[in-house]
């Protein structure tokens, strides 16, 4: 065994007692570089050396400070990105516990916390969109606080969807702008409906998202004419998408 190592510094070569092997090289360190130096004349390989760390040391530096400077950078990005995807979605606080993950999920799918007025509301009334104003007024005078609106029934939309071509004749424009001043105005809240697996646009549009009961490869048929809201969708595959995505449709315009 011959004990020997060499320590660069900057300006001078150093020996220190350190373990070499037999036949194989040492290997020299300089800040983030190593170099291999053979057993035989270490020390006159090692001042050649010196001269190569220090350049070469210099542009490693200059290297780290540019990748410092990409990487605070790429910090910065991801911070604005994060910002912006931060007042993209809904606050925080509304989310509850994650629902059965799946393999296929892009992000978690969690279960949305009861507001404190739905628990709050003791006062339910279902039969306030075909009362005049004064059985509206009447209803919220005696508690109350929530009832339904229409929005989307299995004949049609009730308002310019892009989502659902076919809108209804028998609702004016107007009429559902009029409704809502009103609720509000009454101080009930709108519970708004949309029949959920029953529309016969999509059925007679979508035939791979209708509902099939039984284990068969065959899609369920029904006579359009007679039938106008067509069959049964069901909300497990693409059509629980579209779906979803009405009522987005509907909570943001109105």
């Amino acid at each position: 065994m011959v004990k020997r190592v060499v320590y660069l510094s900057r300006m001078q070569v150093l020996e220190q007692e350190c373990t070499w092997t037999r036949g194989l090289s040492c290997i020299v360190r300089r800040g983030p570089l190593s170099v291999m130096v053979r057993q035989t004349h270490p020390l006159r390989q090692c001042r050649s050396l010196a001269k190569w760390f220090e350049t070469a040391n210099e542009k490693v530096e200059s290297m780290e400070r540019q990748l410092k400077w990409v990487a605070w950078s790429a910090v910065v990005c991801l911070a604005m990105a994060r910002g912006a995807m931060t007042h993209a979605q809904p606050p925080r606080d509304i989310w509850g516990e994650r629902i059965a993950a799946q393999p296929f999920e892009r992000q978690p799918f969690r279960e949305i916390r009861v507001p404190t007025w739905v628990s709050e509301t003791i006062g339910c009334g279902y039969t306030l969109s075909v009362m005049d104003s004064k059985s509206r007024a009447q209803a919220a005078a005696h508690g109350v606080t929530i009832s339904e609106m229409g929005f989307v029934d299995p004949f049609f939309a009730y308002y310019d969807s892009r989502l659902l071509k076919k809108r209804s004749p028998h609702v004016p424009p107007e009429r559902l702008a009029q409704d809502i001043a009103e609720y509000k105005r009454l101080g009930v809240r709108i519970l708004a409906v949309y029949p959920p697996t029953l529309q016969g646009e999509v059925y007679q549009a979508h035939p791979d998202w209708r509902r099939v009961a039984t284990n068969t490869t065959e899609i369920p048929t029904i006579d359009m004419e007679k039938y106008p809201h067509g069959g049964m969708l069901c909300p497990l595959g693409p059509y629980g998408d579209f779906f979803i995505e009405v009522l987005a449709e509907i909570l943001e315009k109105f």
